[in-house]
């Protein structure tokens, strides 16, 4: 509703104007049609009788039986939207559940499993062959084994041979054979077959450091025992002797040397004893 103050002054500027429609800033033929269009407003009435305040950008989002079909059609595609957005949200918020569930769970810990089967899984054209002359093979096959193997965790059963203890600070060092002594640095343990080839094993002999009193006993107790010997393949896996990794004193005790898996490992322990 247009306040009757309003009104007033507008009907004084229209009484003016049609007094003197020359004269001073009614010259203006912008100011005369805005004062046809005010004189309409008063007149007829119009100029609104909203109770509702206008929201922000001009929009009410609420539809009345004077609404137009093209309001209508707004109207009912925002709601459209807004239920689809609470869907969205609903969605997202079970995912994030999911996402926090999953992060609480342990991860899942690869279980070692034995050589023979990591060894299997060597693809026919990077297989080794033992022949003196069957250099590119070996090589072909280390390379597989550097980019597949090292890390993978592995278990051997073995044999404890001979353990020898030595005081050192507070604690004991150690150092166990696994099998049959092959060198200075080396086990045999048995052989895998690879490449249509018998490959002996050699384990890289374990040092055990910083133990103290009850796991040097354990260590010790374990002679003549058949336990697990488990961990991580380490840099050295390799194929044949080729030049022998650090760590490994490899004596050329066969007629075929290159016939041979060096393996050493990392983060290991024997029987739950951790080498440090």
């Amino acid at each position: 509703m247009i306040p009757a103050e309003t009104r007033q002054r507008w009907a004084s500027w229209r009484v003016a104007y049609h007094s003197n429609p020359t004269g001073g800033v009614m010259r203006n033929t912008t100011t005369a049609k805005l004062l046809t269009v005010l004189s309409l407003i008063t007149s007829s009435g119009c100029g609104g009788n909203r109770s509702e305040p206008i929201p922000e950008g001009g929009k009410t989002g609420k539809l009345t039986a004077n609404s137009t079909p093209s309001q209508a059609a707004t109207g009912e595609a925002t709601a459209d939207l807004e239920r689809q957005i609470a869907d969205k949200e609903k969605e997202l918020a079970d995912l994030r559940k999911k996402a926090d569930s999953l992060r609480a769970q342990p991860a899942e810990v690869a279980q070692p499993v034995s050589l023979q089967k990591l060894l299997d899984g060597i693809p026919k054209d990077s297989q080794p062959q033992p022949e003196e002359d069957r250099v590119i093979e070996r090589s072909k096959a280390n390379q597989w084994v550097q980019k597949h193997l090292v890390g993978k965790p592995v278990t051997f059963s073995v044999q404890v041979g001979h353990v020898q203890l030595v005081p050192e600070g507070d604690g004991y060092s150690g150092w166990v054979d696994l099998g049959k002594r092959a060198t200075t640095s080396t086990n045999y343990h048995g052989e895998v077959q690879c490449g249509g080839s018998s490959w002996k094993v050699y384990l890289g002999i374990p040092r055990f450091a910083n133990l103290n009193e009850s796991d040097a006993k354990r260590l010790r107790e374990l002679k003549g025992k058949t336990v697990k010997f488990q961990g991580v393949f380490s840099e050295e896996a390799r194929f044949g002797p080729g030049p022998s990794p650090p760590g490994f004193l490899l004596r050329e005790t066969t007629s075929t040397p290159e016939r041979v898996f060096l393996v050493t490992l990392k983060g290991a322990t024997l029987d739950g004893i951790d080498l440090k």
